[in-house]
């Protein structure tokens, strides 16, 4: 598949049924160069012979999603003509679960136990506290790692994705966000008189080992793999 300057483009593909050649066209391209999302779906052309519709076009809706043909950047469904649609995006938007299948991802935050925040239908599971006094954690249940800002406090204050803590420090309020695959921290300084430097305490399970490259805090496994960034 290729995109013009605009971003958007065409593609033919064509298939064989019981010996006779149906040609396709590719339906509802688009792919903005500043978009995530690509949605395609293959029609019968016009004029394709005997195979093509004879009667006015109907409306066409989707019927259901097919879950088996799920991937991680896309969704595949089936429409009430027979064709199929498939939704393409250029970040994750399925995960895993325990057992191996794709499931939506979902970064509303939930109540939790002890009064937090989670993400948990996400391939970083994310628990904000109440207050952060208590630290955050991400990761799955056998590797996590936690931190909490030194000092801090303030109570969470929740909107979709995202939980504020207004003055959790002196002229400081912390916003975090929680994404498909990562966790999103600002801080936002209100005066000249916030902070200069910010100290965090760092805690893992797991056997998850912190070490500094580069600028970047990297945890690796028992295996030396990389886990989180």
């Amino acid at each position: 598949l290729r995109r013009c300057a605009r971003g958007f483009g065409r593609l033919l593909a064509t298939a064989h049924v019981t010996g006779k050649r149906r040609v396709y066209t590719l339906a509802s391209v688009a792919a903005c160069a500043t978009g995530a999302l690509l949605t395609f779906g293959l029609l019968p052309a016009a004029g394709s012979g005997a195979d093509a519709p004879t009667g006015g076009p109907g409306p066409v809706s989707v019927v259901r999603e097919l879950p088996e043909l799920r991937t991680e950047t896309s969704d595949t469904s089936e429409r009430s003509d027979g064709t199929r649609v498939a939704k393409i995006s250029r970040t994750p938007i399925n995960y895993r679960d325990g057992s191996g299948a794709w499931q939506p991802i979902s970064t509303t935050l939930q109540p939790g136990a002890n009064g937090a925040l989670q993400a948990s239908s996400t391939p970083l599971p994310v628990s904000l506290p109440s207050s952060l006094s208590s630290p955050v954690t991400v990761g799955s249940a056998g590797a996590t790692v936690s931190f909490s800002l030194e000092g801090a406090g303030g109570s969470a204050s929740a909107s979709g994705s995202s939980a504020s803590y207004a003055e959790a420090l002196p002229n400081v309020s912390a916003t975090y966000q929680a994404q498909a695959t990562r966790l999103k921290e600002t801080l936002s300084l209100h005066s000249a008189a916030a902070p200069a430097v910010y100290h965090y305490h760092l805690s893992t399970t797991g056997g998850l080992t912190p070490k500094l490259l580069g600028g970047t805090v990297v945890f690796s496994d028992a295996q030396g793999r990389p886990r989180y960034v």
